[in-house]
């Protein structure tokens, strides 16, 4: 338990005497309520879910009990209770409950700053609940719901910059919102619509550090934003330009590392920005330097903080790292090592009865199981029938990769046709709509790959064969793309990758179709 945690919870101790004693204070139930908030904030940070969530709801059940004389202060009081189980319920992985208890918070703030216009701070708070409610349904997926929110957020956050320019913590506050709603629209499928978002919010940053040259905090703010923005960049096909700011992302990391070496979270930083290296190269298929990120991440990880890795907290970062680096070594084919890192991730989390540690292990022997299965199915795709259904799509998708990627469209074909045999009756029913679009066009852009992918050339005694498998990969691209519209997919900007040049080539239904979906897509804006 860190100093400050202990403080608290001896706090709330001793405000628990004081109740005994005078049960009939209100004031001394609005000190416990904070105290309980406060408590819980600390354990979050500690790993300690179970607690953070019993103290977080302790505290909103007392505010919600002083709400009764509808005082503002008593209905700010309890929004922060709302936020602060959001927060805990969230971390718990529950995220519905966490998400209801931001949209409680969200409009107890709203229903403040109607009634007081003038009060710049309930504005502020309005703006830090939108964010949070859009944190809740990003991780909900409710990815329309979140931009909506975010979106929200941010002009709030414009507005006070606005009116004090001047005012770095604005700044700050404004370009994480920016970044959140860029991720967002990332999440959506709409790349072009982050690049903007991103753009300002690195600016901000970049302006922010340029002010403050000594400040460790703007050094790390531009380091992790160089790291958001090449998520960007990459999501919009700028693989160049993605890695040149994940490098700059990891030298200034490494910077802040060797400045303080005692600082964890700067170790954190540099770990993740290892990861993004690690997963970007292995996309590109270079191997060796995809095994060498992922390797330095987890010796990254693993000295984070030293003894932290005894905690629950550190043996949960330990183990997803591992988890990640196993992951990483599918994408280059290197199952045996996937495997080893699985386990050993598997032996880190340990508990499986802990509500914090188990889901990571019942993840890592998942990966087991899909690793196991990409590798059957690299030898041949109809050995993935044999897994579970639970991580035969996931396979499939994978395997379809490394084939094309290692130019074996047949093999890729295949795969996408067994991925096409599982998803297209879970499409066409769409009880789940998000993933039923997700799904279907996953099949569609494998297709649309293999279209593009090159071949053998003309056989002159037979036409061009290769064309006409071409033309069914393209058919069978522009079927499921259909199936995904009709079950909600909207992303027509993922439709301007270079694969589908080569549908627009081969199908003529293509062209129609994606103006069909564009003007979908400008009426439900």
């Amino acid at each position: 338990m860190t100093a400050a945690a202990a403080v608290y919870r001896a706090g709330a101790e001793q405000l628990e005497g004081v109740r005994k004693k005078y049960p009939d204070s209100a004031g001394t139930r609005a000190e416990l309520a904070l105290m309980y908030g406060r408590l819980a904030d600390a354990q979050l940070r500690l790993g300690e879910i179970d607690g953070a969530v019993q103290n977080a709801r302790a505290g909103k059940e007392l505010a919600d009990a002083l709400r009764t004389n509808e005082s503002a202060t008593a209905r700010a009081a309890l929004a922060l209770a709302h936020e602060r189980l959001g927060d805990a319920l969230l971390a718990a992985g529950r995220t519905d409950e966490g998400t209801a208890e931001y949209a409680a918070s969200e409009t107890l703030r709203r229903e403040l700053q109607d009634a007081d216009r003038a009060n710049a701070g309930a504005e502020l708070d309005l703006a830090r609940g939108l964010e949070r409610l859009g944190d809740g349904r990003a991780a909900k997926r409710d990815l329309p719901g979140a931009i909506a929110a975010l979106t929200d957020s941010v002009e709030i956050r414009r507005k006070a910059v606005a009116k004090d320019k001047e005012s770095a913590g604005a700044k700050r506050d404004l370009a994480v919102g920016l970044y959140k709603l860029a991720e967002a629209q990332c999440a959506a499928g709409r790349p072009r619509l982050a690049a903007a978002p991103a753009t300002e919010a690195t600016e901000l940053f970049v302006q922010l550090a340029a002010s403050d040259p000594g400040s460790a905090q703007a050094q790390r703010d531009i380091a992790l934003a160089y790291g958001k923005w090449g998520q960007i960049l990459t999501n919009g096909g700028h693989t160049t330009g993605a890695l040149i700011v994940w490098q700059n992302s990891l030298e200034r990391c490494e910077k802040l590392t060797q400045v303080d070496a005692g600082n964890a979270q700067a170790k954190e930083d540099e770990a993740a920005a290892c990861e993004r290296l690690a997963s970007f190269y292995a996309a590109l298929g270079n191997t060796e330097r995809a095994l060498a990120a992922a390797r330095t991440a987890v010796e990254r990880w693993s000295a984070v903080g030293g003894t932290d890795a005894r905690t629950k907290a550190g043996r949960r970062r330990l183990a997803l790292a591992m988890i990640r680096c196993g992951d990483v070594n599918t994408e280059v084919r290197q199952f045996a090592t996937a495997d080893g890192w699985y386990v050993k991730a598997a032996e880190v989390a340990g508990d499986a009865t802990d509500p914090l540690l188990a889901p990571v292990a019942k993840a890592a022997e998942r990966q087991r199981v899909y690793a196991r299965a990409v590798q059957a199915g690299v030898s041949n795709p109809a050995a993935v029938k044999a897994f579970d259904a639970d991580v035969r799509a996931a396979a499939l998708q994978t395997v379809a990769t490394l084939e094309l990627r290692a130019d074996h469209p047949t093999s890729a074909r295949s795969a996408a046709s067994l991925l096409a045999e599982l998803v297209k009756p879970a499409a066409e029913r769409a009880t789940d709509k998000a993933k039923a679009a997700a799904d279907a066009f996953a099949v569609a852009r494998t297709f649309a790959k293999c279209a593009a992918a090159p071949r053998g050339g003309r056989n002159p005694n037979n036409g061009d064969p290769d064309l006409k498998v071409k033309q069914g990969d393209a058919n069978d691209a522009v079927a499921f793309l259909k199936l995904a519209i009709r079950a909600g997919f909207r992303d027509a900007d993922a439709l301007a990758a270079p694969e589908w040049d080569a549908v627009r080539k081969l199908n003529e239904d293509f062209a129609p179709l994606l103006a069909e979906l564009e003007q979908r897509v400008s009426e439900e804006k």
